[in-house]
């Protein structure tokens, strides 16, 4: 799975498994290639055409061979040309960040939206197409290149959708984020029963955190507002341009606490030429910015005006805190003590009034303030440290004194005391703060609890805040909600229950019920009977038909998220932080990293691609042969077509399960690469009541 970012997001429409599938979407493994398929009306079985291009497009994947979109659609034209129907089809490909191509044959409809207008990629729409594959004769296939803008969002979608209507809703798809937003945009721009829609790419709409840069240069918690976030990944971009400033990281979150007061800022950049305290000014207008004493800074914008906090001043009350706290390393006053007053908006004023009245533009420096500009702020600093180290002396930190630092910076308030405590409460919970290693992971922690003035353990999970994300805060930790908002729609024993949540300066807590019992493949190893095995997989598959009542996808079901209660011996499905939910954001990629390739169908690690509860039902295969036959057939959906390929294979691994030749047809369907070929939570349900 080399794709590291979400590019494309595929929507269909809901009911489209029981109606017509002219329209289809494929997304590379890899995540940076999508082809949309829309068949032609009035040809003879579009469905069975779109099928096939499928079909052809999943031979691509086996065998791993490469392609360009122009070779690509001129197979698919002599394929489609043994076979009824004729298929439009784009298919678009992004290289790198920002920069996408589109070749097409047909009408489909590309449009990018920027800054408030909208433009056709592919030209004028047309009504009805001049060329598709599979026709008689030959075709050209048109290509085009085109840039992304940062924060523009791409549409790739069929006739199916009216580009009209679309237009009409520019607020909402600029402002969209919500897999259920997006679905609803495609519903009411709808003219047929029959549409697709590709939105890409996708990443940029829940985070400023570029896949260009070469590592992740954020510590801890970053600021909440929209353009402090926007600033600080403009400075990042800034920064990583300059070679001695190799290392960078900006920390977040840092609160200096004085006698009568506390200073929180925007950023602390902490680089090999020092430590310095960050404020950022977003202001799209004219400045006056005095440089001595508290006067205030005016702001003019047209004929508004108005006065704020003098911004220097702040920077430098901040750097008197900030003098005496700890950074776990010694380092000279004069390389610590340093501040600056950032102005991000590039159509900014500024004038600063020096103590003598004289007038002066950025970038300069006041006492040990700069005033400065995300581009300029590397060339400010390094001027004035070197006042300091000479014109030819080194930057005075080490990438191991950064480190430090940075951890330092990024402990919680009060870590210290915190750590001489043995319980924290959270509500009317109380836990040990010492992660629970067996049930943690790098996308959250689980800490031990109890339930104050109860006997009831719980287990309190972790989320740490996130980095740098587009939206408000409650949209970023909307995605970390998702399994508060899937255990609420439950009140059965069978599935974990949700007692509570909080948000605090440090992450996001839930409160779950801590399930007492082994987890499955660890109850496997206990040697039960078959009766019981098959029991145990007939009541895990009722908890799947719940989940389906409610189109819910678990998404990461294995032996490890089911648990088999000790007082009672009944499963209870447990880890819905990655499941899959139309009403929350985009599950974020540090939880997509969780997902069990072994587990998991090979939609769910197709980038964009779409998961349905039949993602579960593949999931559950894995199990069933676990449980019965005590291993897997194969490691993962990437073995899978090679191994169901060599003779007797099937046929011998069911007789390792004790199935019959039908029950071993059934299984092979609940298996299947195609999630359509897969029954329903209720079908499998009633295929395994009827086994022994």
């Amino acid at each position: 799975m080399s794709g590291s970012l979400l590019i494309f997001k595929e929507f269909l429409p809901r009911n489209q498994g029981t109606g017509n599938l002219a329209d289809r979407v494929w997304i590379h493994p890899n995540g940076q290639t999508v082809v949309l398929l829309d068949g032609v009306s009035g040809c003879p079985d579009p469905v069975e055409a779109a099928q096939s291009c499928l079909d052809y497009l999943a031979q691509i994947e086996t065998t791993g061979q490469t392609f360009n979109p122009a070779q690509l659609l001129l197979a698919l034209h002599s394929h489609l040309q043994k076979r009824p129907g004729q298929m439009v089809v784009a298919a678009c490909v992004q290289y790198g960040i920002g920069e996408a191509t589109c070749t097409w044959a047909g009408n489909p409809r590309l449009y990018l939206f920027a800054e408030g207008q909208a433009e056709s990629m592919l030209g004028e729409p047309l009504n009805q197409p001049v060329q598709a594959l599979g026709m008689e004769g030959d075709i050209v296939p048109m290509t085009t290149s085109f840039s992304i803008p940062e924060g523009a969002i791409c549409l790739l979608f069929s006739d199916g959708l009216s580009h009209q209507a679309l237009m009409e809703r520019q607020t909402a798809i600029r402002s969209a984020h919500r897999n259920l937003e997006w679905q609803h945009i495609g519903e009411e721009s709808a003219v047929d029963d029959d549409w697709s829609l590709v939105v890409f790419p996708i990443e940029q709409t829940f985070s400023y955190v570029k896949n260009s840069w070469p590592y992740n240069p954020f510590v801890g918690s970053q600021e909440d507002y929209e353009h402090e976030k926007r600033g600080l990944a403009q400075l990042a971009d800034a920064l990583f341009a300059e070679e001695d400033f190799a290392g960078f990281r900006i920390v977040g979150g840092t609160r200096f606490v004085r006698a009568n007061s506390s200073r929180l800022l925007d950023g602390v950049l902490v680089c090999p030429w020092g430590v310095v305290c960050l404020e950022l000014k977003d202001h799209n207008s004219h400045i006056e910015l005095p440089l001595h004493g508290r006067k205030e800074m005016s702001v003019r914008d047209g004929r508004s005006y108005r006065t704020e906090s003098n911004p220097v001043a702040k920077v430098g009350e901040a750097l008197r805190a900030f003098s005496t706290y700890d950074l776990g390393c010694e380092l000279e006053g004069v390389f610590r003590k340093i501040g600056a007053v950032v102005f991000t908006h590039p159509d900014v004023e500024v004038a600063c009034h020096a103590p003598d009245g004289a007038r002066l533009n950025p970038p300069l420096t006041s006492a040990e303030v700069l005033v400065v500009t995300p581009t300029t702020l590397a060339a400010q600093l390094r001027k004035f440290v070197k006042q300091f180290v000479g014109k030819k002396g080194r930057p005075p930190l080490s990438h191991a004194e950064i480190e430090v630092i940075c951890n330092k910076l990024a402990q919680p308030p009060n870590a210290e005391q915190a750590e001489g405590r043995s319980l924290r409460t959270i509500d009317r919970f109380q836990f040990v703060e010492q992660p629970n290693e067996e049930e943690s992971t790098s996308y959250y922690q689980v800490y031990d609890g109890t339930f104050m003035h109860r006997d009831k353990k719980v287990w309190v999970k972790k989320f740490a805040r996130a980095q740098l994300a587009r939206g408000n805060q409650i949209q970023v930790e909307e995605s970390r909600l998702r399994e508060v908002e899937a255990l609420r729609l439950f009140r059965e024993g069978c599935i974990q229950q949700f007692l509570g949540r909080e948000q605090a300066d440090d992450g996001l807590f839930v409160i779950l019920e801590q399930v007492e019992g082994p987890r499955l493949d660890h109850w496997l190893k206990s040697n039960p009977v078959r009766e019981d095995r098959i029991g145990m997989l007939r009541e895990v598959a009722g908890i799947l038909v719940l989940l389906a009542e409610e189109r819910l996808v678990h998404r990461s079901l294995s032996p490890h998220s089911v648990r088999v209660r000790v007082a009672d011996g009944h499963p209870v499905l447990i880890n819905f932080e990655l499941c899959q939910m139309d009403v929350v954001a985009t599950l974020p990629l540090s939880g997509r990293r969780l997902l069990d390739i072994q587990y998991a169908a090979k939609e769910v690690f197709t980038h964009g691609a779409r998961v349905t509860c039949a993602a579960d039902i593949y999931s559950f295969g894995k199990i069933i042969c676990l449980a019965l036959a005590g291993e897997l057939p194969f490691e993962s959906f990437e073995t899978q077509i090679m191994a169901i390929k060599r003779p007797g294979f099937w046929q011998g691994f069911c007789r390792k399960c004790g199935l019959t030749d039908a029950q071993g047809r059934d299984l092979a369907r609940m298996l299947s690469m195609n999630p359509e070929h897969r029954p329903s939570a209720q079908e499998v349900l009633t295929i395994l009541e009827g086994w022994q």
